[in-house]
């Protein structure tokens, strides 16, 4: 990476040891080049957060009110069926992606804003916004290389890329949009509680990789539907489990639980879930998933109530009471159904609405949008350096370990000839990253 994609972030400061990640990650950087080996581990120069939930859980309302421009069609059912990347681009190059048929034209804030009708005939596509398929939205993000062959056979990602320009003139403050900028928010289809085999297994490789790809993973719960949050739960914590034992082990577990059930065989994800736990407790010793790249994974994790304003009433202040009882009965859910996962904390929840989704009995007064402000805030606060970090340590490390597998396998290191100082670098790297983790997770 070259001085100038150094990702420019809100904190001034820097925490220890960042220096040192950066100097160690471009010293592999160079290794990768001395062994003509391709690096797909550079670590996003944006922060990413990923936004989960079941269907009409109010994803997209969140990515539109986020970005402050309609971009995401907005509806009951579900439209979806990829992950969107959705981020901000300078205008230069939106207009150099979108080609000739780009012309600025002035719009008013209130078109700018403006929710989306029919996403082909949207006259601001390739205006305030433009749509990439799978693979230019492979091409663009290097970092998906690894999964690239899942996404090409299903089309399950895309790209929406918003005019700069257009966001600059909703969002004049600089510190404000140097947020939004440098955020990347993935939306994802709903959860379905019901899944065959090779469904099953494809939805948990790509969400054990955006869990690792992702600085924030937020769940989405409708308040009039929390019940349903069994089954996402029992997706995150199968995820955990997928990424900490690998594919090859996670795979032969779910082979072995289901026996000779075809791969078109269609089950309950939670049932899947009880049987698996039981079977992994059982025969292995309980997974110690209190760490995950040098930091602790639930602090990654956030659940949301959404569409709050439902359960309001306008009249007595029962609305209040109401909201309470929602909290209550979602950490009741998650205290039931987390096997691995230590239960949440007050921190890890929120209850919020979207202005623009409030029904019109609320268009008139200050609007229940409760914990909306602290949501933003937080997601905000990814842009600090502790998480670009984090990124680095993570890619430090499987960078080291493609290098010691690269460098033994050689010839060169069969004849002991020119291979020791390389592999010496490879360790002292992956040593300095793995002290500084534990040390922040020791100050943590």
């Amino acid at each position: 990476m070259a001085e100038d994609e150094w990702v420019l972030l809100d904190r001034p400061v820097e925490p220890d040891g960042l220096l040192e990640a950066k100097t160690d990650y471009e010293r592999l950087e160079r290794l990768f080049d001395k062994w003509k080996i391709k690096n797909r581990n550079e670590p996003f120069t944006k922060n990413v957060v990923t936004i989960l939930g079941t269907t009409s859980a109010g994803k997209s309302s969140f990515v539109n009110h986020f970005f402050r421009i309609g971009v995401k069609k907005v509806a009951l059912c579900q439209l979806d069926t990829h992950f969107t990347f959705v981020e901000v681009v300078p205008e230069e190059e939106f207009a150099r992606i979108v080609g000739r048929s780009y012309e600025r034209t002035e719009l008013s804030d209130s078109a700018i804003e403006a929710d989306v009708d029919d996403p082909l005939t949207d006259s601001r596509r390739n205006l305030c916004y433009t749509v990439l398929n799978t693979s230019l939205t492979l091409s663009r993000h290097t970092q998906l290389e690894p999964l690239s062959a899942v996404f090409r056979r299903n089309e399950l990602v895309s790209s929406v890329l918003i005019n700069g320009y257009y966001l600059r003139r909703l969002v004049p403050d600089e510190s404000d949009f140097n947020k939004l900028a440098n955020t990347i928010l993935i939306d994802s289809p709903g959860f379905t509680a019901q899944a065959e085999v090779k469904q099953f297994l494809g939805n948990l490789e790509v969400l054990q990789f955006l869990y690792k790809i992702s600085d924030l993973t937020v769940f989405f719960i409708p308040s009039e539907s929390i019940n349903l949050v069994a089954s996402q739960i029992h997706m995150l914590e199968l995820s955990i489990l997928y990424a900490f034992q690998g594919p090859l082990r996670f795979k032969t577990l779910v082979k072995s639980t289901l026996k000779d059930r075809e791969e078109s065989f269609r089950f309950r994800v939670s049932d899947l879930f009880q049987l698996l736990a039981r079977q992994w407790l059982t025969s292995k010793k309980e997974p110690e998933l209190g760490e995950y790249e040098g930091t602790h994974y639930f602090d990654r994790i956030r659940f949301v109530i959404t569409k709050i304003d439902r359960v309001y009433e306008k009249k007595g202040g029962a609305g209040i009471s109401a909201a309470e009882a929602q909290f209550y009965e979602l950490g009741t859910v998650l205290g039931r159904n987390l096997k691995f996962l230590k239960p949440p904390t007050f921190q890890h929840c929120f209850a919020i609405s979207i202005p623009s989704q409030l029904g019109p009995s609320f268009k008139e007064e200050a609007p229940p949008t409760r914990d909306l402000p602290r949501l933003l805030s937080l997601i905000y606060s990814v842009n600090y350096y502790s998480n670009h970090l984090r990124r680095l340590e993570g890619a430090i490390q499987v960078m080291c370990g493609e290098l010691r597998g690269e460098i033994e396998a050689s010839w060169y290191h069969t004849a002991r000839v020119l291979t020791s100082a390389d592999v010496a670098i490879v360790d002292r790297c992956y040593e300095r990253s793995r002290d500084r983790c534990n040390s922040r997770q020791l100050a943590h």
